[in-house]
């Protein structure tokens, strides 16, 4: 009896052993998959990428004797083209609303388009950080200014032509003659759509 017990005990640890082995053989298999079909040739020479990122924004304005500070929701919608596997050229508009704005105002205000070029690492990677310039103009009271920057992010590849996206774009804003300047700072959070 206690042999036939033992060896039963044997026959069930075999079984749990067993079980263990496939489940992670599918985990392996399924992470393998992920991995060859998130992994190849999203940012790539000829792909354009569709894309809007969405998040707070500051922006803090000198002029004469007073700062001024105001935090407002920034929806950035952008296109670009990727020239080579890592480097992409593009151009974004900068829509906000105040955050503390009044409800019969208009939802979205123009406030920026800008042209940049980014350079990928790890291109063709799942993750694939990024680093990058932009220029462009800033509407400001129905004024035309230069506003130019620099931007950080990161795409992860959800999919072989979809990516999520995080960015932070650090930039200025020069005023006229005896206007002073402005700082911009983004934080955005948002996808992308790549196609070839």
């Amino acid at each position: 009896m206690k042999l036939f017990d033992l060896n039963k005990r044997k026959v069930k640890h075999m079984n749990a052993t067993s079980v263990s082995a496939v489940r992670i053989a599918v985990v392996v298999t399924v992470i393998g998959l992920f991995s060859i079909t998130a992994g190849y040739g999203q940012a790539e020479k000829g792909a354009f990428e569709v894309g809007i990122e969405v998040g707070p924004s500051l922006v803090i304005a000198t002029g004469g004797h007073e700062t001024i500070g105001a935090f407002v929701l920034a929806v950035e919608p952008h296109v670009g083209y990727f020239f080579t596997d890592a480097l992409a050229l593009g151009a974004t508009v900068f829509l906000f609303r105040a955050i503390d704005s009044d409800p019969s105002q208009p939802a979205l205000f123009f406030g920026a388009a800008y042209a940049h070029v980014n350079y990928h690492f790890n291109a063709g990677g799942t993750w694939s950080p990024y680093i990058g310039g932009r220029a462009g103009v800033f509407n400001a009271y129905s004024a035309a200014l230069f506003a130019a920057g620099v931007q950080i992010g990161l795409q992860f590849f959800a999919a072989h032509q979809f990516s999520i996206n995080g960015q932070l774009e650090v930039g200025t804003i020069a005023g006229s003659a005896g206007s002073g300047s402005a700082f911009l700072s983004t934080l955005g959070i948002g996808m992308s759509y790549h196609i070839k």
